[in-house]
């Protein structure tokens, strides 16, 4: 317990003063609370001077004596706080004399008494925050919900402090709000003191008379993450040692709370990674969990190019050769268009069956996205071509791969229900992407008019051939073939 609150009664040796006053000095005083209430009194109490509202004010807020009518009065502090009030009757210049000794000795005492008491409590201090760390240790070792954490932190502080309300609130980042991640007793409401907090980053504490409550700042490396409230104590104001003891309690709540936060971010980062590996490049994939995008694809407009990819007669081709021959080939087909795919950081949309939907300009926007997928297309069809040799001599069947390319406005996003969701874009100009594919030969690539007007836009044009108006599942659509060398 601090001195501060401490009984006077047991700050001071009544029968030492006794002693000075009656014996030595034969001093008429008393030493009050700072409610007025005396503890000692000496001599004659008909001499003692009565303290008014005023001068007990001044009194509260010097340690120097102050000169009244028929004596003198002064301010006892500890730790620059108010423990009470001496007063003597003094009228000779003896009498003054004698009082100044009195208030030395009472100085005296009270520096004894705090250096004892300041000794005691940072023995207890430690033993007690050893053994409060060794438990907080024990129990949060293996706990990575940070709700948990707080209520533990919570519960150990009301019992420390005595305190039976007190909550655990973050901050928003980049944001005023905060939230109440736990809360106990009555429901916390005392939001300017945790807006005093963030606003100064310093404990924020209120003792008086009708309200007892402390606000301690939650840092995370070296960062203002919330705060700890403490409230509702019926055992007196928060001491100086209190205080310190809170602020302790709270760089370990913020320090745990923030290990947590880091712990949930690097596996959702490694969820995110894994996930968007099986659409993209591992340059995308790194740049766009760094730069955050990946949470911000709840579906948006995107000029988007759209590549499609399908084996012609393939349906007749897995009539011919087994199931098990028929898989090999084509893992080994798509595992060599993945690559392709990668190395021009397009992104994979989708396998469906034996077509192939690959996306430029989505997630990460790409000024040369249609430059991009018919370089892709083209290395594609070489990689084919690769394939068929290789199975050819082997004695394994030989197929065509027809590709069509689109280019325009379409809405991308994570796309699908709460079971299965994933990266896709939907439009009008999918649909013609994908029918273009359809009426492209095996060896062909087949691009829109405005996938060849961006190719004219090009310094180094890829050579086309113009087919005209192409009429595919009831739609024309103007297509170019790409000249490939």
């Amino acid at each position: 317990m601090s001195l501060a609150y401490q009984p006077l009664t047991e700050v001071f040796d009544k029968f030492l003063l006794g002693y000075f006053a009656n014996e030595v000095s034969g001093l008429s005083c008393q030493i009050l609370t700072p409610l007025k209430e005396v503890v000692f009194s000496f001599g004659e109490a008909a001499k003692i001077p009565v303290l008014s509202e005023s001068v007990i004010k001044e009194a509260s807020h010097t340690p120097l004596p102050l000169e009244l009518e028929n004596g003198r009065v002064v301010g006892l502090f500890s730790k620059e706080q108010c423990l009470g009030y001496a007063v003597v009757a003094a009228k000779t210049e003896k009498e003054l004399q004698a009082a100044d000794h009195f208030f030395q000795l009472l100085a005296y005492s009270i520096a004894r008494q705090t250096d004892r008491d300041e000794l005691q409590f940072n023995n207890e201090y430690l033993k007690n925050m050893i053994s409060l760390m060794q438990r907080m240790a024990k129990k949060t070792a293996a706990v990575f919900d940070q709700i948990q954490v707080a209520e533990f932190f919570l519960k150990e502080c009301e019992q420390l402090f005595a305190a039976k309300s007190g909550a655990v609130l973050l901050f928003e980042k980049e944001q005023k709000l905060c939230s109440i991640l736990t809360s106990n007793g009555l429901m916390f409401s005392d939001f300017e003191s945790v807006c005093e907090v963030r606003s100064t980053k310093k404990l924020a504490v209120t003792n008086t008379n009708r309200t007892i409550k402390l606000c301690v700042p939650l840092f995370g490396a070296n960062e203002l993450i919330g705060a700890l409230y403490l409230s509702d104590r019926e055992i007196g104001p928060f001491s100086v040692e209190e205080q310190k003891m809170a602020q302790t309690m709270a760089a370990v709540l913020g320090a745990t709370i923030a290990s947590i936060q880091l712990h949930c971010d690097l596996v959702t980062n490694e969820q995110i990674k894994s996930n968007l590996g099986r659409y993209l490049s591992p340059n995308l994939v790194k740049e766009i969990v760094e730069s955050g995008q990946f949470q911000k694809l709840g579906g948006k407009k995107m000029r988007v190019a759209i590549l499609f990819a399908d084996i012609r007669g393939f349906t007749k081709l897995s009539e011919k050769i087994s199931p098990e021959q028929m898989v090999g080939q084509l893992n080994e087909y798509f595992e060599e268009m993945t690559g392709v795919i990668f190395a021009h950081d397009g992104t994979l949309d989708k396998f469906v069956g034996d077509m192939i939907m690959v996306l430029f300009g989505a997630p990460k926007t790409m000024p040369d996205s249609a430059v991009r997928a018919v370089n892709t297309a083209i290395e594609m069809q070489k990689k084919v071509k690769a394939l068929n040799e290789r199975w050819r001599k082997k004695g394994l069947v030989e197929f065509g791969v027809g590709i069509g390319i689109n280019i325009g406005d379409v809405i991308f996003g994570n796309i699908g229900s709460s079971q299965a969701m994933g990266l896709t874009v939907i439009g009008e100009k999918v649909n013609q992407a994908q029918r273009l594919e359809a009426y492209a030969k095996g060896g062909e690539i087949l691009i829109s008019e405005s996938v060849y007007i961006d190719l004219q836009k090009e310094k180094n044009k890829i050579p086309t051939t113009t087919l005209g108006p192409v009429e595919v599942k009831g739609m024309q659509i103007q297509a170019y073939k790409v000249n490939q060398q």
